[in-house]
């Protein structure tokens, strides 16, 4: 299922774009909130898909990603700038007024309100697409 990750991204992006120019196109006073979600491979290929940059000057209203594979960079990116002791399965970034993460054990709500954009993330830590390492595979291992 792995190898299909590059295709999915492709076809994710695709969509996304045209959703988006679509919506840029609508009266930005009477359009529709617009939020991307994806659960698994499809949060892998909706992030893949999403290039946050080309969204700054008219952005989306958010994302809810579920579940995001052990190879989606952003989420890694994003993990990997966590505050210092915040654990890897729940990660908390700044003040949380742009990314959140919720689980099992955690809601997504913080002590302050979100900020323009919302990113959020469900996850558990016991979910293996998740949390998996390619480390644990020997490297003549099919991935």
């Amino acid at each position: 299922m792995l190898h299909k990750r590059v295709r999915a991204g492709h076809h994710g992006q695709a969509l996304i774009s045209s959703v988006h120019r679509y919506w840029r196109a609508l009266p930005k006073e009477s359009r529709p909130r617009l939020y991307i979600h994806g659960l698994s491979l499809g949060a892998w290929s909706s992030m893949h898909g999403t290039n946050l940059f080309a969204l700054l000057d008219d952005p989306i209203d958010g994302a809810f990603w579920v579940g995001p594979p052990f190879p989606s960079a952003l989420w890694q990116g994003i993990v990997a700038s966590r505050e210092p002791g915040s654990p890897y399965v729940a990660p908390v970034l700044g003040d949380g007024g742009l990314v959140r993460f919720a689980s099992n054990h955690a809601s997504a709500s913080g002590p302050d309100g979100w900020g323009a954009m919302r990113l959020a993330f469900l996850q558990y830590a016991s979910d293996p697409i998740v949390f998996v390492s390619l480390r644990l595979w020997p490297s003549d291992a099919i991935c």
